[in-house]
């Protein structure tokens, strides 16, 4: 798939277009209207993509190079350039992004361009790893290991190849289990019950399989010391006392990275739900059906109850039901690209915490810095799913003719 700006513009067009998505939703806010911004919200990714394939392409190079010393420093030349230059058009990207978020007098986990947002910090996450990785492999803290690179280098291929294919469009109409037009009124129902049903699972499912992964870290220090520690980071932070160019490079990466997550989620709306959270954390202990406790922090049980008792009622439109289960179909799939945007960075996020005890990083609370990230995603995965799950609710009422 074509990149807009990676083949007809300049790495300069690139960032003005960027700030031309902030202005452009700025505008839709202040004029409260919802005119669109894909088209430059695409220029997000576009900028991403461009960036990250430099650094996986320089990091292959340094990769090759590690038995030649000669073309290893000018393999490594080039893996510092083009990290570098990620990096600014990151923060670029991000100084867009908290002029967009700043302003929202809405919910912006609604808005396409989020995704764009999640996409873009989960591939600099992935920069950040690769640069981590080779630092460990030249040799910067001492010891020395290619292994680490070149599972970095598959995992940030995978990002960029994230990145070619999430072109911003509002959800389309899919094709799942939608009635035809010869159905009867007892099939149609019979299909959106399914689908009411297929997507609570698959919702439940889903957010069990992240929130197992950010919750194991999180067990290890709670939110108070997190807290604290992204407190501190964000005034006491100095990464010019970290030796080495590629870790600390990695580090500012990941940092800025960090960053936008916790503007895409702010601490305001974790706080608002702290409680929650902290139940939920206490909640998915070894013994325990896991996928239970996720079900019922998101609310599913009395959404699924309410399905099955409302459609057995009589006196229902054929064509309005039809549409629901269609609108059920479109949610679960926005649903599952979100929610798979947050298991990449989980992921990520884990590597990271790795590979910077391997590097032998010597950071205060750095490693509390990085359960602060799960923490957002434990919040993020949450949210989102208690939403959706809210919106399965109000599709059916529609479809019913009901206030949900």
């Amino acid at each position: 798939m074509g990149r807009s700006c990676q083949h007809s513009a300049p790495v300069d067009e690139c960032g003005r277009a960027a700030l031309r998505f902030a202005a452009c939703y700025a505008w839709s806010v202040a004029a409260d209207t919802n005119i669109g911004c894909f088209g430059e919200a695409r220029v997000v990714s576009d900028k991403t993509y461009m960036s990250a394939s430099a650094v996986a392409r320089a990091g292959r190079d340094l990769r090759d190079a590690l038995g030649d010393p000669d073309r290893l420093v000018l393999a490594s030349q080039r893996l510092v350039g083009a990290a570098e230059l990620s990096i600014s058009q990151f923060d670029q990207i991000a100084a867009a992004a908290y002029q967009w978020l700043g302003g929202r007098s809405t919910d912006p986990e609604r808005e396409p361009a989020v995704d764009e947002l999640l996409a873009a910090a989960l591939s600099q996450i992935e920069v950040a790893n690769t640069l981590l990785a080779a630092s460990h492999a030249v040799g910067e803290q001492g010891a020395v290991a290619s292994t680490a690179l070149d599972q970095q280098l598959v995992q940030l291929d995978h990002a960029v190849n994230l990145l070619s294919e999430s072109d911003v469009q509002p959800i389309q109409r899919f094709q799942g289990d939608v009635p035809v037009a010869s159905s009867t009124v007892e099939e149609v129902v019979a299909a959106l019950s399914r689908q009411a049903l297929t997507t609570l699972d698959a919702m439940t499912a889903q957010s069990t399989d992240v929130l197992i992964r950010s919750v194991t870290v999180i067990h290890d220090g709670g939110p108070a010391k997190i807290k604290e520690a992204w407190n501190w980071a964000n005034e006491n932070l100095r990464l010019d006392q970290i030796g080495g160019k590629l870790a600390r490079l990695g580090l500012r990466a990941l940092h800025a990275a960090l960053q936008l997550l916790e503007k895409v989620f702010p601490r305001a709306r974790l706080a608002a739900i702290e409680n929650d959270v902290e139940q939920l954390i206490k909640d998915m202990t070894p013994g325990r059906t896991v996928s239970v406790m996720v079900g019922a922090a998101l609310g599913v049980p009395a959404v699924r109850e309410w399905v099955r008792e409302i459609l057995g009622r009589p006196g229902l439109d054929r064509d309005r039901l039809a549409v629901g289960t269609e609108e059920l179909v479109a949610l679960s799939a926005q649903h599952t690209r979100r929610l798979d945007l947050w298991s990449g960075i989980s992921t990520a996020i884990g590597a990271a915490r790795t590979l910077t005890v391997v590097v032998r990083i010597a950071l205060p609370h750095l490693g509390l810095i990085i359960m602060g990230a799960n923490l957002v995603v434990v919040g993020a995965v949450l949210t989102v799913g208690r939403k959706s799950t809210a919106e399965v609710r109000t599709i059916v009422a529609t479809a019913m003719d009901q206030r949900p």
